[in-house]
C-alpha cells in the first residue's frame, strides 16, 4: 500500500502501476486482479481497459487466478514474440537458372542451368492471436571463426522462401521460412544469398572452406526484433557442409 486515499480506500502499489504501464506500452496482454477496498480508477488504471477481476480475501487469490485462467482462453505457452529456429540437417535442392553474358553486345546472353542447395531459417510467431505484420529478414553479421575477422557488407533484405516480396506476414502460432543462403553444387565452397538488391556491392561475399558464424535478424511492425546466430561449417564437399545452432 502506498497511502490512505480515504477512510475506506487505499491506493495500490506504485510498482504495480509501473508494471501495467510498461505492459501497455509494449503491448503485452494483461489479466488484472484488484483487491476490494483499493481506490478505483487510480493511476494507470484510468487509462487502460483491463477489466480487472475483484477479490476480497488475499489467501484465496491463487484460486481466483487459477479459476480465471481455466474460464478464459489464456495459454501459458504463448508469448508476444517471434523466435528464429533452425532444423539441423534441413536443406532443399532445387534447379536454378542464371542468365550470363557471353559477349560485348546486349544480346550476347546465355542461360545456365544448375542445382542449388538452399538452407533456411524458420520464424515462429508464438502469439496466440496476433498476426506478425511486415516482417523483414536480414543477415546482420558474418564472422570467420578461423581468423576472427568480420565480413563487411551493407544492409539488405533477404528473400522469404517461396515468396516474391521482401515483407511477409506470419499468422498467429504459425511458422514462415526465409532463405538463409544457398550453394551452387558445382562450387560448394562459395555461399550465395537471395537478396533484394540490384547492385553487386550489396551482396555479401563468403568464399572458402572454414567455420563461420552467421547472425540473422527479423524485424516486424508489431513485434520486438529477434536474432539468432548459427554456425556454418563450409566444406569443399557439399555433403559435409553443416548449418546449425551454436551449442
Amino acid at each position: 500500500m502506498v497511502g490512505l486515499a480515504s477512510d475506506t480506500e487505499y491506493r495500490s502499489s506504485l510498482f504495480a502501476h509501473q508494471e501495467l504501464a510498461l505492459a501497455s506500452y509494449i503491448r503485452i496482454d494483461v489479466m488484472a486482479f484488484v483487491e476490494e477496498g483499493i481506490k478505483k480508477n487510480d493511476g494507470i488504471m484510468q487509462f487502460i481497459q483491463a477489466n480487472a477481476i475483484q477479490f476480497a480475501d488475499r489467501s484465496m487469490l491463487p484460486g481466483v487466478v487459477a479459476d480465471s485462467i481455466r474460464r478464459s482462453d489464456w495459454n501459458p505457452n504463448w508469448r508476444n514474440e517471434l523466435v528464429l529456429e533452425r532444423e539441423p540437417g534441413q536443406f532443399t535442392d532445387a534447379n536454378k537458372e542464371m542468365v550470363i553474358r557471353t559477349g560485348p553486345r546486349p544480346n550476347d546472353l546465355s542461360t545456365r542451368s544448375f542445382v542449388g542447395r538452399h538452407f533456411h531459417v524458420d520464424v515462429r510467431n508464438r502469439h496466440r492471436s496476433k498476426i506478425a505484420t511486415n516482417c523483414y529478414a536480414y543477415i546482420s553479421r558474418i564472422v570467420n571463426l578461423g581468423t576472427n575477422e568480420e565480413n563487411p557488407f551493407r544492409t539488405v533484405e533477404l528473400k522469404w522462401a517461396g515468396y516474391v516480396l521482401p515483407n511477409a506476414h506470419i499468422l498467429a502460432g504459425q511458422v514462415r521460412r526465409f532463405d538463409a543462403f544457398w550453394i551452387d553444387t558445382e562450387h560448394p565452397a562459395e555461399v550465395q544469398f537471395n537478396l533484394y538488391a540490384d547492385a553487386t556491392d550489396y551482396i555479401p561475399r563468403l568464399r572458402g572452406a572454414g567455420r563461420y558464424r552467421l547472425t540473422y535478424q527479423v524485424v516486424s511492425d508489431n513485434f520486438p526484433s529477434t536474432s539468432l546466430s548459427l554456425l556454418l561449417n563450409l566444406n569443399a564437399s557439399l555433403s559435409l557442409t553443416t548449418f546449425e545452432a551454436e551449442t
